[in-house]
């Protein structure tokens, strides 16, 4: 297994929010619902179920799903598929695995499968065999933008930043409004050492999004790494904000700016509402530099 410098998806903390994107509906998603489906509604449910689990808001795809089952579609194939994908995201391979395989490869969700055992092999560390998932798609997915997602991913696993951007693109560019690929895309950059575009990225959707605390994060790090302090935000808590200035500091350390990042990890502990030992570690290692 390789690993990369920076953790798939964002910096610091998981997805957990985000805004539709813009083009995935169910056609676009590769989720087409199958002609002579029993209800209207439960088609309108999956569909609101699949918006939900792209752009990141799991807590409400996870209450859609249990609606679904509860209106009698627990078997149907687009739920069993939205189910394991949420696995997926959840950080459950072994669940999502085992569920995949009891779905086959019907025509009309076979490149999002694809992409969930690709993403589901990442979890646990079969990089090379996610990459050869993918690959046995060829361009048969070219139009589906969680394939795109999914082969960013499994690139910047493998230390293939530049791949992995590549892809992002391809997606955003089938989902332009969607908010976690342009996340996934800044970190990228940051990943191929681009953190002046990685923080123009973010700064706009920081501008979009003002609640999202793993943009903030995220902007910070690629700023820091091109000497930018942050700013503190008004009614900002003592606790996010010494949060943002660790998240700058590791973004100054990796970008060998030593000194900047002993700075903003003194602040870091001095803004901290309670004592953080794992945070007076990281200040002992910068501040001890040779």
């Amino acid at each position: 297994m390789r690993s990369s410098m920076i953790f798939v998806g964002t910096l610091f903390v998981a997805v957990c929010a985000g805004s539709p994107p813009a083009r995935a509906d169910a056609e676009a998603s590769g989720l087409t619902t199958p002609t002579g489906a029993r209800d209207i509604d439960l088609a309108r449910l999956v569909r609101a179920a699949d918006l939900a689990l792209q752009g990141g808001r799991f807590v409400e795809a996870r209450a859609l799903l249990e609606t679904l089952d509860e209106q009698g579609a627990a078997k149907d194939s687009r739920v069993e598929l939205l189910r394991a994908e949420l696995l997926v995201a959840s950080g459950y391979p072994a669940e999502a695995r085992r569920l995949l395989a009891t779905l086959g490869n019907p025509e009309f969700a076979s490149c999002r499968i694809g992409a969930a055992i690709a993403l589901a092999d990442i979890q646990t560390g079969e990089l090379d065999e996610a990459q050869t998932q993918l690959g046995s798609y060829g361009t048969k997915c070219a139009g589906d933008p969680v394939y795109w997602r999914a082969l960013g991913r499994v690139a910047l696993g493998l230390g293939r930043p530049s791949r992995a951007a590549e892809a992002y693109r391809r997606a955003l560019a089938l989902q332009p409004g969607n908010d976690v690929v342009r996340n996934d895309l800044a970190v990228t950059l940051i990943a191929d050492g681009k953190p002046e575009e990685a923080a123009d990225l973010l700064s706009r959707l920081a501008g979009e999004q003002p609640g999202r605390e793993d943009i903030a994060l995220n902007l910070d790090f690629a700023n820091a790494m091109i000497g930018r302090n942050p700013v503190r935000r008004t009614g900002e808590s003592d606790g996010f904000w010494s949060r943002r200035l660790e998240a700058a500091a590791e973004g100054a350390r990796n970008a060998g700016r030593p000194g900047f990042a002993e700075a903003l990890l003194a602040q870091a502990l001095i803004e901290r509402p309670r004592h953080d030992q794992r945070l007076w570690d990281q200040y002992a290692k910068v501040s001890d530099r040779p």
